[in-house]
């Protein structure tokens, strides 16, 4: 998903992956029984968060191969020490490096991408792909890649015609962290897929934005979702200043909705559909 070519054994049976969402990737694709390591933040985080780690439930019992997380780079000594036959990687790193590191522990990388958008990104669906030629399991990647289409279709089918759609605003979304109300973006592929009338987009911003919450005063929307990630920033905030959300159309008309975090190392893409057809449910109940 770089543009690099990499050679790889004819039938590979020994797999990692390291970088943010890299595994959720392999697990929606791979077979866990054909993991020979996981990053030891995998182990430490724990389940909550990351819907895939619910399909590896003895985690515990893989060799660590690096610290993963955040601000981490890969550790060559414990990924050579793996002996893994290919290593999937979405580290943000400079081809070079990539390179650099499949040289030096003599292990072919392949590069995956989830794109720019959090759900129905033809990145994450080549890299289902790439996943599934890799590891010999293509029919279950193009099963994976055909609901994720069905379901964007339907999305857009059963709000084709809607006639009413009401302005929606997306607060406390999660961006390197957890943010109050003013976190949002004019770019959201939920209401995208449901052709939503994002207040935001609206005002002529399209992309993730942190701004002063009192612009939320002017643009009053109808409705707003939440992201639970910033649930507790959000109540904080409203305990201290109750008359600003008093004043907000969408609290007084008990108009306000919590949609499930699916941010966690990168997407959860299961999480996102779920919370894409609720948003819709919210929207466009008939």
């Amino acid at each position: 998903m770089r543009g690099r070519e990499v050679s790889i054994p004819g039938d590979p049976q020994r797999f990692v992956c390291i970088g943010p969402g890299c595994l959720r990737l392999y697990c929606y694709v791979g077979d866990k029984a054909q993991l020979v390591g996981v990053e030891e933040a995998e182990k430490s985080w724990g389940e909550v968060g990351r819907t895939y780690r619910l399909a590896i439930d003895n985690i515990d019992d893989y060799p660590s191969i690096g610290p993963g997380g955040p601000g981490n780079a890969p550790d060559a000594e414990m990924l050579f020490n793996a002996e893994a036959d290919v290593i999937f990687t979405c580290y943000d790193m400079e081809l070079a490096k990539i390179d650099e590191l499949q040289g030096k522990i003599n292990t072919p990388i392949v590069a995956l991408s989830y794109g720019e958008a959090s759900l129905f990104s033809e990145e994450v669906d080549e890299s289902l792909r790439l996943i599934g030629k890799v590891t010999g399991r293509s029919g279950r990647a193009e099963e994976v890649v055909k609901y994720l289409t069905d379901a964007k279709a339907d999305l857009e089918a059963r709000s084709a015609d809607v006639k009413d759609r009401p302005g929606v605003y997306l607060g406390c979304m999660s961006n390197r962290g957890s943010h109050g109300i003013e976190s949002t973006t004019g770019d959201y592929p939920m209401f995208d897929a449901l052709k939503a009338e994002n207040v935001v987009a609206k005002a002529g911003i399209h992309e993730y934005v942190l701004f002063d919450k009192e612009k939320l005063l002017d643009m009053d929307p109808e409705v707003i979702v939440i992201d639970a990630g910033g649930l507790t920033i959000l109540q904080d905030d409203y305990a201290a200043n109750p008359d600003f959300y008093n004043s907000l159309s969408a609290v007084k008309n008990g108009k306000l909705y919590l949609q499930m975090p699916f941010n966690f190392y990168s997407t959860n893409i299961d999480i996102a559909l779920a919370d894409a057809y609720y948003i819709g449910t919210v929207l466009y109940p008939e």
